[in-house]
C-alpha cells in the first residue's frame, strides 16, 4: 500500500486532563511518539503508551491523565486509495526494537524532506508493521510479552540508582500498582521490587570486586540511602555481608600470589 504524510507535528504539547479524538473517519493513520507516558483510547478500552515507545492505530483518542504536559510528535498518514484503515487495536512498539526503530527513523526522514510524495520503502515496512503485529494481544503464555512490562524492566536495569518504588513505576503506565507487580511477576518469575535489589546488589558485587571505592560510596550509587540497608538485602542475596566478601575476595588473591 501506498501513503503520503497528512500532516506533521514534530512537538506537540499535550496539556494535563486534554483527551480528543484524532481523525474519526478511519483514513488516517497516526503515528504518536510520546517523550513521557500517554494514554490512546478506541473502542472504549485504553490503552497506555510509554515514552520513548510508538502507537499506532486509526481513529483513536489521545489522552494525558499525568499532572505535567507531555511533547509528543505526531505524524497522520494517509493511503493514496483512501481506504478505511481497520486497524483492530493500536500497536504499542517499543522504539528501541530494531524494525519499530528503523521504521521510525525512515519516516522521520521521510516526513521533513518530501512529506507529499509517497514513500515505497516506508509504506512496505509500515503495512508488514501492521500485518505483522497488529493483532489481538496474546497473553505472555502464548509467546509475546506486553511491551509495557519491557519498557518497566528496562527502566529498572537503566534507572537503579534513583529512587525507584512501586507505586511510581505503576504510575508511569497509569496503572494500579498490585496489578503491575502481579502481571510482571507472572512474566520475569519475581516481582519489579525484588528484581530491582537484585539488579542493585549485582552492581554493588561488581563494584567490590572491582574497584577500590569504599562501601559507603557504592550504597550511594546503586541506590541505596544507607549502609546498612546494603548489607541487609547483600547478605540475603550472598550470604555474607560487603565487608566480609571484599575480605574473602582480598583473602583469595593474597592465596594465589
Amino acid at each position: 500500500m501506498d501513503w503520503s504524510v497528512y500532516a506533521a507535528m514534530p512537538r506537540l504539547t499535550i496539556t494535563p486532563g486534554y483527551s480528543e479524538l484524532w481523525h474519526e473517519d478511519a483514513t488516517k493513520l497516526l503515528v504518536i511518539e510520546p517523550e513521557d507516558s500517554i494514554t490512546v483510547k478506541k473502542n472504549g478500552k485504553s490503552y497506555a503508551v510509554p515514552g520513548g515507545f510508538m502507537a499506532i492505530g486509526s481513529a483513536i483518542a489521545i489522552a494525558n491523565h499525568s499532572p505535567k504536559p507531555v511533547t509528543v510528535k505526531l505524524t497522520a498518514l494517509a493511503p493514496k486509495d483512501k481506504k478505511q484503515l481497520r486497524t483492530m487495536r493500536p500497536l504499542i512498539c517499543d522504539k528501541t526494537e530494531s524494525e519499530f526503530r528503523t521504521f521510525a527513523e525512515a519516516l522521520h526522514a521521510w516526513s521533513e524532506r518530501c512529506p507529499d510524495a509517497g514513500s515505497e520503502s516506508v509504506g512496505d515496512m509500515l503495512t508488514a508493521l501492521l500485518q505483522k503485529f497488529n493483532l489481538p494481544k496474546p497473553s505472555p503464555a502464548h509467546g509475546r510479552i506486553d511491551p509495557r512490562l519491557i519498557w518497566i524492566h528496562r527502566t529498572i536495569r537503566m534507572k537503579y540508582r534513583e529512587p525507584l518504588t512501586l507505586e511510581g513505576l505503576a504510575d508511569s503506565l497509569q496503572c494500579n500498582p498490585v496489578y503491575l507487580s502481579n502481571t510482571y511477576s507472572k512474566v520475569f518469575h519475581c516481582s519489579p521490587m525484588k528484581h530491582l535489589q537484585r539488579v542493585r546488589v549485582d552492581k554493588a558485587r561488581q563494584l567490590l570486586a572491582d574497584t577500590d571505592l569504599s562501601i559507603n560510596d557504592i550504597t550511594l550509587s546503586v541506590g541505596y540511602i544507607s549502609r546498612s540497608q546494603l548489607a541487609t538485602y547483600f547478605k540475603k542475596h550472598y550470604g555474607v555481608t560487603p565487608s566480609e566478601y571484599r575480605m574473602n575476595k582480598s583473602l583469595r588473591e593474597a592465596d594465589t600470589c
